[in-house]
């Protein structure tokens, strides 16, 4: 077990702060969204959080909700619009864009998502991806 120990953020640079905890998520092996989006949270300063929009604060939890509500399995038809939308979401997610993403822009990168995903009526296919 690989343990992720985030640098002390600087406001001055976010960027730099969220590019190197991705870092870490990727070599512990942490790959779902919400573990990522929260172990970043649980390390913003107080004074960083405090300013945020409560909305925002809570996005990644409605969209997984969101995702989870899907009944049948589902498969990936637009790698590329995929990765589109979140890289959108990972944006939304860095201190820099929190204040200014409102409800109506999260709305448009959640039907962006869902717009690239097939149902498998059948119920047979597990989440996969088409590589491009």
């Amino acid at each position: 077990v690989v343990a992720i120990k985030p640098a002390k953020f600087d406001e001055n640079f976010p960027t730099a702060w969220f590019a190197i905890l991705e870092a870490q998520f990727n070599i512990a092996g942490v790959t779902v969204s919400v573990t990522k989006f929260y172990h970043a949270l649980s390390h913003l300063p107080t004074k960083t959080v405090s300013s945020l929009n409560p909305d925002i604060i809570t996005a990644m939890v409605k969209i997984e909700a969101t995702i989870n509500t899907l009944s049948t399995p589902v498969k990936i038809i637009d790698r590329n619009g995929l990765e589109n939308a979140k890289r959108k979401i990972a944006i939304a997610s860095q201190a820099a864009f929190w204040e200014s993403l409102d409800d109506e822009e999260l709305k448009s990168v959640l039907a962006e998502f869902v717009e690239k995903v097939e149902v498998d009526l059948e119920g047979a296919v597990t989440p996969s991806f088409r590589l491009p």
